[in-house]
């Protein structure tokens, strides 16, 4: 199976912000080519080409990039090839605060078609959407793999047992699932990715969550770190040393 292509365009503001995104996804099946929203960078015949070669192209929403003239000659395009069904798949995404889907300068067809309430301020969060946007092409290229990755058997009192604990209390701002005692080689993140989608059907068949797996004599620098390295990406010796002089209470705070 080829390699999968994506573009994404951006505005050079928000350069940052894609150096981390290309360094989440690009050491896997997918391979990343970028371009930005500045007039004279990119011809009409370069945009045509880029979506003649993406499996999936992706724009990125912000402030910047929507200030900018060239942008709106872009999105006119990509309009015009998904209409007439040469772009199979374009997924705009919003990665700036200051923003929202009612934002006047986002064009009509783009609020209307596609679901832009969602906003992807760090990183990680827009680079595991797009890992499962490219899942979805590797399956339906390969339905064997999916069908490996699906099959999922002999659990199903595991699953009923977690839901039960889960509808046990209120559910309002649920933001994590943690599970204690279940020992190493059984397949634990398996277990808690097929339970989270049993009690979350707007999931995708693709969706993988983000983990943390915790040892009992880890502490909660241990804890610390892992999600630092999973969003915020400082680096951890720095880390150490600035929580190093607050005690446990600040730590959990924080």
């Amino acid at each position: 199976m080829d390699q999968i292509k994506a573009f994404i365009s951006h505005s050079s503001d928000d350069a940052l912000y894609v150096d981390v995104l290309i360094n989440l996804i690009g050491k896997n099946s997918l391979v990343v080519d970028r371009f930005c929203f500045e007039s004279g960078e990119r011809t009409i015949d370069e945009i045509i080409k880029s979506i003649d070669n993406s499996a999936i192209f992706i724009v990125l929403l912000s402030r910047s990039s929507l200030d900018k003239d060239w942008v709106k000659k872009e999105l006119a395009i990509i309009k015009k090839y998904i209409d007439s069904g040469v772009l199979k798949r374009f997924k705009p995404y919003i990665i700036d605060d200051t923003i929202s889907y009612k934002y006047e300068k986002i064009p009509e067809w783009i609020k209307e078609e596609y679901n832009l309430r969602n906003i992807y301020i760090q990183p990680p969060f827009l680079a595991r959407k797009i890992e499962e946007e490219v899942n979805k092409l590797i399956w339906e290229q390969c339905p064997d793999i999916r069908q490996d990755e699906r099959v999922f058997v002999g659990r199903d009192t595991e699953i009923e047992r977690l839901r039960e604990k889960y509808l046990q209390r209120n559910l309002k701002d649920r933001k994590a699932v943690i599970v204690s005692g279940i020992p190493d080689g059984i397949g634990r993140r398996r277990l808690l990715t097929e339970f989270i989608r049993k009690i979350d059907t707007n999931k995708d068949e693709t969706y993988d969550p983000f983990s943390v797996a915790m040892e009992e004599d880890d502490s909660i620098e241990d804890f610390i770190i892992q999600l630092n390295n999973l969003f915020f990406f400082e680096r951890n010796e720095d880390l150490l040393q600035r929580i190093s002089i607050i005690n446990k209470t600040e730590k959990v705070n924080k």
